[in-house]
């Protein structure tokens, strides 16, 4: 240690740690650029430039000694702040594919989610702290004063180019507007009064309009129309029928079934895919929201999910079906409300998926993959369902103190078996944890075990299939309907780039979603639904089952004409866009009336009705 203080205090033993430090900004920027692509260069380099010039100028201006440490302090340590502020977005570009964004900041707490790539991370944390104490030196202040003029040139002129998203310091200034916005909306929703009659959609009478004549182009067996008009095995309850659609139904959205019209037809009058009454007039549900899981990765050569893809295949399945928010604390209740989320503790006051199933007579589960997790726990018991089930779990064998998937879907199968043995329907919802940004899978690898992403993406398959293998030899077979979704898209990070190279996506936190309903003989259809998105998950469902209710919904059944435009929305505190024709564009907040009515929604939400 005598040595490295012996060093550390000689002018060339400084004048190399200085260097050392430039060098360790220089890295940290070409480990971005490796994610975020070489173009990015353009603007980073003029701005390391700048950020070294002042640093010199500064460090000039301050040095008085060997030390430097006396003159202007405040401004030595000013010069080394800029650059270590330039460090962290670099650091965090390469990891997480952006600069550090409202997002994560509101996810601080869930940090712990991260663990499964602790070594790398503290790797680049560690790289940092080391950079911020090494000494900056004071090599040529005139020569830095010329470099520092022409480097602002260029940097304004490629900003101007590329716009600010994609420097690194004006970085620090959007985000600052984001919170501050964010904060200034959460402040006005606390005190604001909105017409809640705006958003108030009134009970139709879905049994009526179901019992429509049925069409001669469905097909007559089993799951078809002479099963529709048959009662149940108990013969107490009378199943829903297909209804008829007109062109108009074709307009918003392509229904794919051979027995019905062809992938490219549009003109052929369809049938209105709802449920055939098969497994009784109030079945089960089992609603499953899996961790950050896009369509991208069903589809991809790699076939890391085959199991999905192959119930995609013989499901009622959405296809060109976006989240509609991210992340999780968003998604999973602007799911089931049918609605959006200001702050992740938020609690929605409105009408919901529960709880208008459980005014139906249904018993209301979640099932907690995260009991040692407090903030998750707290928002799982404010969701509103009638029980929770695995807080007391104490054997985790996830990653980050979590329950694994194999466990998670253990523990779903054994809920709903012992809810059936009641006699009431009931109505399930898990979120599945072990397909998580970082995670590796704790059961089953893909090939040769060595790429996480895929591992945890090919184990949460192969338990998603051992328990609908268990449920499809079971009693819930006669009686349970089973959906597929997610809670959100996959983060698009570097690791997500190289587990699934190919096509790249527009958005790291949008994009397309799986969405199937299935149960043992439905009559499989493909509805490809053309950007339309996740707020839409709850009125389909509800619609496809023939049930109705007053409601506060934002979005519209996939099964209905009546779209409109906060299912093409994709809005977090990040990242707005347009998803209408499978197509992302960029929503500019300041031109689009549908901010001021997701502000409303807010308002209501938290508020809630009072009559």
């Amino acid at each position: 240690m005598g040595k490295f203080f012996g060093f550390y205090k000689s002018e060339r033993g400084r004048k190399i740690l200085c260097l050392a430090r430039y060098a360790i900004s220089v890295l940290l920027m070409i480990m971005a650029a490796t994610n975020a692509g070489a173009s990015m260069l353009l603007v980073w380099i003029p701005e390391l430039v700048i950020l070294i010039c002042l640093t010199q100028i500064l460090a000039g201006i301050s040095v008085k000694n060997k030390w430097g440490m006396k003159g202007c302090r405040g401004l030595f340590y000013v010069s080394g702040f800029f650059l270590v502020l330039y460090n962290i977005q670099m650091m965090v570009m390469f990891f997480g594919s952006s600069f550090i964004t409202h997002t994560m900041m509101t996810n601080m707490a869930a940090v712990k989610d991260l663990s499964g790539k602790t070594g790398p991370y503290a790797a680049g944390v560690l790289l940092v702290v080391i950079s911020t104490f090494l000494p900056i030196v004071c090599f040529q202040k005139r020569m830095a004063k010329k470099v520092l003029y022409g480097s602002m040139a260029v940097e304004m002129v490629t900003i101007l180019m590329t716009g600010c998203g994609v420097s690194p310091c004006l970085g620090y200034v959007q985000l600052f507007q984001t919170a501050r916005n964010s904060a200034e909306i959460s402040r006005r929703v606390s005190t604001a009064e909105v017409n809640a009659a705006d958003f108030k959609n009134e009970k139709k009478d879905v049994d009526e309009s179901m019992k429509a004549a049925p069409s001669a182009a469905a097909p007559k067996s089993g799951s078809g129309e002479e099963a529709e008009q048959e009662k149940a095995s108990d013969g107490s309850r009378k199943a829903l029928t297909a209804t008829p659609v007109e062109t108009a139904f074709t307009d918003e959205m392509v229904i794919r079934d051979n027995a019905l019209v062809s992938a490219d037809s549009k003109k052929s009058e369809v049938v209105k895919p709802s449920y055939d009454g098969s497994r009784g007039e109030q079945p089960n549900i089992i609603l499953i929201l899996t961790e950050g899981f896009s369509q991208d990765i069903v589809e991809h050569p790699k076939e890391v999910t085959p199991n999905v893809a192959a119930y995609e295949e013989k499901s009622l399945n959405f296809t060109n079906y976006y989240n509609h928010t991210f992340a999780t604390y968003r998604g999973v209740i602007g799911q089931l409300y049918s609605g959006h989320q200001l702050n992740d503790m938020d609690v929605n006051h409105l009408v919901s998926m529960h709880s208008i199933l459980e005014d139906r007579g249904y018993t209301t589960t979640f099932v907690n993959v995260e009991p040692k997790k407090e903030d998750w726990t707290q928002y799982v018991h404010n969701l509103g369902f009638q029980n929770v089930v695995g807080d007391d779990a104490t054997e985790l064998k996830g990653m980050a103190e979590t329950l694994s998937d194999r466990q998670a879907y253990d523990l779903l199968f054994d809920t709903v078996i012992e809810q059936n043995e009641t006699g009431k329907p009931s109505f399930t919802v898990i979120y599945t944890f072990g397909t998580h940004l970082s995670l590796d899978s704790t059961d089953k690898k893909f090939g040769d075990g060595k790429d996480p992403v895929r591992n945890r993406y090919y184990n949460m398959d192969y338990q998603f299939s051992k328990f609908m293998e268990k449920y499809e030899k079971s009693e819930l077979a006669d009686n349970t309907i089973v959906i597929f979704t997610a809670d959100h898209a996959a983060y698009v990070d570097n690791s997500y780039r190289s587990a699934f190279p190919g096509k790249k996506r527009k958005s790291r936190v949008c994009s397309r979603i799986p969405f199937f309903i299935y149960y043992p003989g439905i009559r499989p259809q493909t509805v490809d639904v053309r950007g339309r998105n996740s707020l839409d998950m709850t009125p389909t469902v509800l619609d496809y089952l023939g049930v109705s209710a007053d409601n506060y919904f934002l979005g519209c059944s996939l099964l209905s004409p009546e779209a409109n435009d906060f299912d093409v929305v994709f809005d977090d505190p990040d990242e707005e866009w347009w998803t209408a024709g499978g197509q992302l564009t960029e929503l500019d907040k300041s031109e689009s009336t549908i901010q001021q009515k997701i502000f409303d929604y807010y308002t209501l939400a938290r508020n809630g009705v009072y009559e």
